[in-house]
């Protein structure tokens, strides 16, 4: 067995029959969302200086989730070349398990400011958020902390401790139950004045919503096989549709709408 060192307890899989052609799909599937969230992302850091805090938060999220999906495409790469080494493939694991919880951060932060705009709320969200991400990742990092977990002729699914299991939950949870009621009160809004224009603002939110759902499925392995591959391609969808929605504002307003962080 090669050494692994860092207390690592996860290893790379290897198929004496060779790669099944599932994993090698789901790989494909991986390096489609790396693609399509590094698309966006760079659409949005390249316009860093005209945005406000509020839009810094909201495309540092999407940065953080495009370095996730970099990180599950290195790791099926890692698996598809048979690169025997456990080291690279459990430093991987802690880098895109780490930004999982570093997104949280950015999330709350955005959500806190556009629902309350309240200093202070903002600033226990920021101490709350940051906490969880310390703990979660040195629970991470620890001997136990990241498993061999299930392996599928589809998947290659390293699971997470329960310890930092349960801090994911609680700050996918608190996220989830923001942005739901943000999505809520923008169309209840919009429904009692339906003689003003559908904001697009709304789906900001939207896809928030949708991608947390999405997320939160995945990181806990709620699903496995070949419905995760069919699953995963739900991503593109949620990356292309906050892509059009921030274009659209743009020519509609004649201007970037993430100038004003009205949203």
């Amino acid at each position: 067995t090669p050494t692994c060192y860092h207390n690592c307890m996860v290893y790379p899989p290897t198929f004496t029959e060779g790669v099944p052609a599932g994993i090698i799909l789901s790989g494909i599937v991986a390096l489609l969302n790396a693609g399509s969230a590094g698309v966006f992302s760079v659409f949005l850091l390249s316009r860093w200086r005209l945005m406000n805090n509020i839009r810094h938060q909201y495309t540092s999220f999407w940065a953080l989730m495009f370095i996730l999906w970099l990180g599950i495409s290195v790791r099926y790469l890692i698996v598809i070349l048979q690169i025997p080494n456990p080291t690279l493939f459990w430093v991987n694991e802690i880098i895109l398990q780490s930004s999982i919880f570093a997104s949280a951060i950015p999330l709350l932060l955005y959500l806190s400011n556009t629902i309350f705009n309240s200093r202070r709320i903002t600033v226990m969200m920021a101490v709350y958020s940051t906490i969880g991400y310390i703990v979660g990742v040195w629970f991470l990092v620890q001997p136990d902390g990241i498993s061999q977990g299930a392996l599928t002729s589809f998947t290659v699914e390293p699971g997470i401790n329960n310890k930092s299991a349960i801090l994911f939950a609680i700050l996918a949870g608190s996220a989830l139950v923001l942005v739901i009621f943000d999505t809520s009160r923008r169309i209840i809004k919009w429904f009692r004045h339906r003689d003003t224009e559908f904001p697009y603002e709304t789906l900001f939110s939207l896809s928030l919503m949708v991608y947390i759902i999405l997320g939160s499925i995945d990181q806990l392995n709620a699903i496995s096989g070949w419905p995760i591959v069919a699953f995963r391609v739900l991503y593109v969808g949620v990356f292309l549709v906050g892509y059009l929605v921030t274009s659209e504002d743009e020519r509609r307003h004649e201007t970037y709408i993430i100038t004003s962080g009205q949203v």
